[in-house]
């Protein structure tokens, strides 16, 4: 439990940095494109191309597609009832995507893969990518247009720097590729030893490293400018954004831990129900921004879930550890 309350508040003083430095005027929504734009295009495409390259291979496939299928079917149902059940509960129909994409879509790709590093490892963390993997086929096809309001799904939106990294990563794995380390700086000797492209190619090796290490601050930083956009008290005065953290946060994710440790085995359930568990996505943020639409419900369920996140997540991964002994 010390291990996951330490790695938990580690990122969400990262969270809460980013939050009191906007709060400050240090940082604001021009800081925050930045960062995310390197997000988008650097730090999380280098995670990904890691994860997939050195885990992906014809024997992982054999002995981990019932993650990928689990993935598959969760994700199917959850859709299925989150779309029968919303339009009931709730009144207004500008709401009903972004409270439907809260409840399904947990922010796996920021903090989830981080938190899930931390705690469980790197492999893990590759379960975990592999299990998304139907997850993001949604975000950015389903998900970008419900929340965007348009009304055909944008298949080019699928053609991204993530998916690309996955592509290359997955190439990798299977063909056993991989790229050379560089030596240490004082070997002159190995350095010497080594052709201009091998020194080029672990570089690039280098570069990947030290990019993925930055996925999980940067995103967790991105998350407090985001939230502190807005005063705190009109987030925190929507009655409806509680009853949504509670079943994301709480209801959806025991629901998931308790199915699947009947059926799959620990080191299945852990990457599946890290997929729910984190604090719900920000892209009912960043989707209706980049159209000009109504964005202020999601930033309010995200920082209503970030606070419950807390406590629930401990909760939850004990749960796991409780049920999957």
């Amino acid at each position: 439990m010390a291990v996951i309350l330490s790695s938990i508040a580690n990122l969400l003083l990262f969270a809460l940095i980013g939050y009191i430095l906007t709060k400050l005027g240090k940082l604001n929504a021009e800081h925050a494109k930045i960062l995310s734009a390197l997000e988008v295009w650097v730090f999380l495409p280098c995670k990904m191309f890691r994860g997939f390259s050195s885990t992906f291979n014809m024997d992982y496939l054999r002995s981990k597609y019932a993650i990928l299928i689990s993935g598959i079917a969760i994700l199917v149902i959850s859709v299925s009832i989150a779309t029968l059940l919303v339009p009931r509960f709730v009144k207004e129909k500008r709401d009903r995507p972004i409270i439907k994409y809260s409840v399904l879509i947990s922010n796996y790709g920021y903090i989830g893969y981080a938190m899930c590093e931390s705690v469980y490892g790197s492999a893990a963390m590759s379960d975990m990518m592999f299990a998304a993997l139907p997850f993001s086929i949604y975000v950015y096809t389903e998900g970008y247009r419900m929340l965007t309001g348009q009304e055909k799904i944008s298949v080019k939106r699928m053609i991204n720097p993530i998916f690309v990294a996955i592509f290359i990563g997955c190439f990798f794995g299977i063909t056993s590729l991989s790229l050379p380390s560089l030596p240490s700086a004082s070997d002159a000797v190995l350095y010497a030893s080594m052709s201009p492209v091998e020194i080029f190619l672990g570089v690039v090796n280098k570069i990947t490293i030290d990019a993925s290490a930055c996925m999980a601050p940067v995103s967790m930083l991105l998350a407090g400018i985001t939230v502190a956009e807005f005063p705190v008290k009109e987030m925190l005065s929507d009655k409806r954004v509680y009853a949504v953290a509670f079943i994301k946060m709480l209801v959806f994710p025991i629901a998931v831990i308790l199915i699947l440790s009947q059926f799959l085995p620990k080191s299945f359930v852990i990457p599946l129900s890290m997929l729910f568990l984190v604090p719900c996505g920000l892209n009912t943020v960043v989707f209706p921004k980049m159209c000009g639409g109504n964005y202020k419900l999601g930033a309010s369920i995200a920082f209503v879930s970030i606070l419950v996140s807390i406590a629930t997540m401990p909760l939850c991964m004990k749960i796991i550890d409780l049920v999957c002994k």
